[in-house]
C-alpha cells in the first residue's frame, strides 16, 4: 500500500498592516499558513518574525508591530522554510501638532527635552540596586522645574520584581520594581509615549520610542497586571518626583525616568 504524503507547507502569508502607522502606534499581524492538503491554519504564534529595519519598526514574536520612526521596514514571517510579509510604512506626527499635551510637573526633565537633557550620557551606565537608589539624598518636595541634582544627571541599571504595572493619565507607563534581595525598599520606573509633548521635540526621541517599544515586546499582548512578579531589567534617567501618593515610591523620591531600556530576566 503506498504511503500517503506527507503535508507540506505550500504558502505563507501575512495580514494585518494599515495602509500607515505614526509613530508610537501597534499593530498585530496575523500569520496563516496554506497547506499541500489543501487546509489552511493560523500559524501567527509559531511562526518567526522578523523586521528589516529594527530603526523604523519592531516586530514582537507574536507579530505585534510597533511604529519607531519614521520610515519603511519589511516585516516578514517564516513558517517551515516558507516566507512572506508586508511593507510597514511608519510616518511622523504632523508637523502641527508637536505631540499630544501629556503631562505638566517637571515634564521637560521627564521627557529629556529640557535644555540639560544632553549633559546626560546615555553610553554611562552605573549598575546599581533599588535598595541603593532609595538611600540616595532625599528630595521630595520644593523641586524645581530644572534637572538639577546629580542623580537626575545619571543613567541607571537595576534589576528588580514588578509589584505593579499600569498605565497613566500622562500616557507613562508606570512601572513599579522591587529589590529581589529586600522587597521593602521599591522605586517607580516610567516609560514615556513617543506622541507626547516633550518626547517629540526630544534629542533623544529615537531612543525613547525603541525604550517604548521594549517595554510593548515585554507585554506582548498580554494584560498589564500579568506582569506582576516578573523579574526585569531596567535601565533609565535618574529623576526626583514630588511625592504624591505614587505607588511604588522610593524613600528617596528617586525614579527611573524615562525608561531607556526593560527586558524580561526570566
Amino acid at each position: 500500500m503506498p504511503a500517503t504524503p506527507a503535508v507540506t507547507v505550500k504558502t505563507v502569508s501575512v495580514t494585518g498592516l494599515p495602509g500607515s502607522l505614526v509613530v508610537g502606534q501597534t499593530a498585530q499581524l496575523t500569520a496563516t499558513a496554506g497547506f499541500s492538503d489543501n487546509s489552511i491554519r493560523t500559524v501567527s504564534s509559531e511562526a518567526s518574525w522578523f523586521s528589516a529595519n529594527t530603526v523604523v519598526a519592531t516586530v514582537s514574536s507574536s507579530g505585534l508591530v510597533s511604529a519607531v520612526a519614521a520610515g519603511t521596514a519589511d516585516i516578514s514571517a517564516s513558517y517551515l522554510g516558507v516566507t512572506a510579509g508586508q511593507m510597514a510604512t511608519i510616518s511622523a506626527p504632523p508637523d502641527s501638532e508637536p505631540g499630544l499635551s501629556c503631562g505638566v510637573e517637571r515634564w521637560p526633565v521627564k521627557t529629556l527635552s529640557d535644555a540639560d537633557a544632553t549633559r546626560v550620557n546615555l553610553g554611562q551606565i552605573q549598575q546599581t540596586t533599588v535598595r541603593d537608589l532609595n538611600l540616595l539624598p532625599v528630595h521630595c518636595n520644593g523641586l524645581p522645574d530644572a534637572r538639577t541634582f546629580p542623580p537626575e544627571f545619571q543613567v541607571y541599571e537595576v534589576t528588580g520584581l514588578i509589584t505593579i504595572a499600569r498605565a497613566e493619565d500622562d500616557r507613562d507607563y508606570h512601572i513599579a520594581i522591587a529589590d529581589p534581595d529586600d522587597a521593602s525598599f521599591t522605586i517607580v520606573t516610567e516609560t514615556a509615549d513617543p506622541v507626547c509633548n516633550g518626547v517629540t521635540m526630544s534629542t533623544y526621541k529615537q531612543q525613547l520610542g525603541l525604550a517604548r517599544t521594549s517595554f510593548q515586546m515585554l507585554l506582548s499582548g498580554h494584560s498589564l497586571p500579568s506582569l506582576t512578579g516578573a523579574l526585569v531589567r531596567v535601565r533609565g534617567v535618574g529623576f526626583y518626583d514630588f511625592a504624591h501618593g505614587q505607588t511604588g515610591r522610593s524613600q528617596s523620591c528617586m525614579e527611573l525616568h524615562p525608561i531607556l531600556n526593560i527586558e524580561r530576566v526570566q
